[in-house]
């Protein structure tokens, strides 16, 4: 299994290949598309599954709860982006030649550095998508109270926060915001807390902060807690991500 990181102007950029490692269910801020270029992997999302076929793109929308599994080895390549407003949402797979078209000239612009070109390309894949455009999930005041939960974590994270002082600050129970958290989300609000402090760590191993340093300033108590961690959301130990960047 191979699994390279990249970042090119406002995009980070995964090139997987024989991947079978499952990830399970987690929450990206960003935006994500990609496309598999070998074999098929399956994407279960809260209330759905599909299943992306050699040559399809798939979308994961930023803060849409995802899982990811293959039963056997295959490649895939995804870009991520913060460009895309949390307000687009799209469907999760695309059938499209259009997109694809431009998705490999997306990906050719990032693999040679054109960064003048890519704002051009990522525009025309916007408007190649808006036939897949999908209204935001219903139920919108669930979403709203979790929203705000993912917020509070954020700008916490780094502290030792617990269920109570989420659940205090959105003035329900802690019971009741456990149930809300994981009815939307798929999985518990630790689980995200976990995940969101392994985001944050991913910047500092980017800037080349130890692996000891970064598991500490990620609000982990020690270093083997992170690793461990982080090989199971990321597929790859801190040092071989970190080593892409140095």
């Amino acid at each position: 299994m191979s699994i390279v990181f990249g970042q090119i102007d406002q995009f980070d950029y995964v090139i997987g290949e024989n991947v079978r490692h499952k990830f399970s269910m987690h929450i990206h801020q960003t935006f994500c598309i990609g496309m598999v270029t070998k074999g098929k992997r399956s994407i279960r999302f809260p209330y759905s599954e599909e299943i992306i076929d050699e040559g399809e793109i798939f979308v994961v929308n930023a803060g849409q709860p995802h899982a990811v599994r293959a039963e056997d080895p295959h490649n895939y390549i995804a870009i991520t982006t913060a460009q895309i407003p949390v307000s687009h949402y799209y469907s999760n797979k695309i059938r499209s030649p259009r997109c694809r078209e431009l998705f490999e000239n997306l990906l050719h612009v990032v693999n040679n550095g054109e960064q003048a070109r890519h704002s051009l390309f990522l525009v025309g894949m916007l408007e190649a998508l808006e036939e897949f455009k999908i209204a935001l999930p219903d139920n919108q005041s669930p979403v709203v109270m979790v929203q705000k939960a993912l917020g509070f974590i954020s700008r916490h994270c780094c502290e030792p926060i617990t269920i109570n002082d989420i659940a205090g600050y959105l003035c329900i129970s802690p019971f009741h915001f456990c149930h809300l958290f994981k009815r939307y989300a798929g999985i518990s609000p630790y689980n995200y807390l976990l995940q969101y402090r392994i985001k944050r760590s991913r910047m500092l191993l980017k800037n080349q902060y130890s692996v000891f340093d970064t598991a500490i300033a990620s609000g982990f108590y020690d270093s083997s807690h992170y690793i461990r961690h982080f090989i199971s959301y990321e597929g790859v130990s801190p040092k071989h991500y970190q080593k892409y960047f140095s």
